[in-house]
């Protein structure tokens, strides 16, 4: 058996980490029947952010689960 050389084993783990990518990109499209979703950037305070994030933290939730539940509860007029 031969040795693989850096540049062998950073190819393959480039392969592995693409297929990964693409497998994940198609289970989100069609296995978890979501919605796609956008990327959305914004700015806060210093102390904004560090409100979000505190209650993040404690509620072992993701900003995004926070501000999209949020935007969720919104009425459309």
């Amino acid at each position: 058996m031969t040795e693989s050389t850096p540049a062998q084993k950073r190819e393959k783990a480039l392969r592995a980490s693409k297929k990964r990518s693409e497998e994940a990109r198609f289970d989100r499209a069609f296995n978890n029947h979501q919605e796609p979703t956008k990327r959305l950037t914004i700015q806060l305070t210093e102390s904004q952010h560090r409100k979000l994030k505190t209650i993040a933290f404690q509620q072992d939730r993701t900003m995004t689960e926070i501000l999209s539940e949020y935007i969720d509860s919104l009425e459309v007029q």
